[in-house]
C-alpha cells in the first residue's frame, strides 16, 4: 500500500516537473519547427535553382550540336570551294582554263566591249554634231540677231549673213567666240547624256563622259 502511494507520489512529481519545463519545451518546439519551415523552403528553392540549370544545361547541349553541325556544313563547304578553285573547263580549242582564269577572261572581254561601245558612241557622236553644226550655228546666231521690229527684206538679209557667219565658224574653230564654245558644249553634253542599252548603260556613260573631258580639254 505504502509503495503504490509512493509511486504514485513519484509520478506526479515528475508530471509537475513537466509542467515547471513546459514553457521552455514549447520554445523550443515551436523553434524547431520554424527552423523545419525554412530548410523547406530553402530546399524548395534549390530544386527550382537545379531544374533551372538542368534546363539551361540542355539548351546548352543542343546549341553546342548546332554549332558543330554548322562547323561540319562549313568544312565541307571550304572543301568544295577549293575543289572548284582547282576544277577546270576544257574549251573548245582544247586550252584549259580555271575559274578564276575564266572570270577574268569574262572581264577582260567586258571591258573591251565597253570600250568599243564607247568608241562608237563618240564615233556616232562627232558624226551628227559635223551635221547638225551648220544647223546649230545658224539657229543661234538668228536667234541672236532677230528682231520682231524689222521687215522682211532685213530678216533675209539677217538669215544670208547669219548663214555665211556659220559658215565662216566652222571653218575656223580655233577661233570659236566663248558664247559659241559654251553652247557647242552644251549640245554635246545633250547628246552623251542620251540613253544608252540597258546592258551597258551605267559603265559606257561614264567612260564616255571621261573621253568627252578629254575633248573637251582639247577644245
Amino acid at each position: 500500500m505504502i509503495k503504490d502511494e509512493f509511486k504514485t507520489m513519484e509520478k506526479h512529481v515528475r508530471e509537475l516537473e513537466t509542467l515547471r519545463h513546459y514553457p521552455r519545451v514549447k520554445q523550443e518546439r515551436d523553434s524547431l519547427a520554424m527552423e523545419v519551415a525554412r530548410l523547406k523552403e530553402k530546399i524548395t528553392a534549390l530544386e527550382s535553382e537545379v531544374s533551372t540549370k538542368n534546363g539551361l544545361s540542355a539548351q546548352l547541349s543542343k546549341r553546342a550540336a548546332e554549332i558543330n553541325e554548322l562547323a561540319g556544313k562549313l568544312a565541307e563547304a571550304g572543301r568544295e570551294l577549293t575543289s572548284l578553285k582547282d576544277f577546270k573547263v576544257k574549251l573548245s580549242g582544247g586550252t584549259e582554263l580555271a575559274l578564276d582564269e575564266i572570270r577574268a577572261q569574262f572581264l577582260n572581254a567586258e571591258e573591251d566591249e565597253i570600250e568599243k561601245k564607247v568608241k562608237e558612241r563618240l564615233r556616232a557622236l562627232k558624226k551628227d554634231l559635223q551635221r547638225r553644226m551648220p544647223g546649230l550655228v545658224h539657229k543661234r546666231l538668228i536667234r541672236l540677231l532677230e528682231s520682231p521690229s524689222w521687215p522682211p527684206e532685213i530678216a533675209r538679209v539677217i538669215d544670208t549673213t547669219a548663214r555665211q557667219i556659220a559658215d565662216d565658224i566652222l571653218g575656223t574653230r580655233d577661233q570659236w567666240p566663248d558664247w559659241f564654245k559654251n553652247y557647242y558644249l552644251d549640245e554635246v553634253n545633250a547628246l552623251v547624256n542620251h540613253r544608252l542599252s540597258a546592258e551597258f548603260e551605267t559603265r559606257v556613260q561614264v567612260e564616255a563622259e571621261k573621253q568627252l573631258e578629254l575633248m573637251k580639254a582639247g577644245e
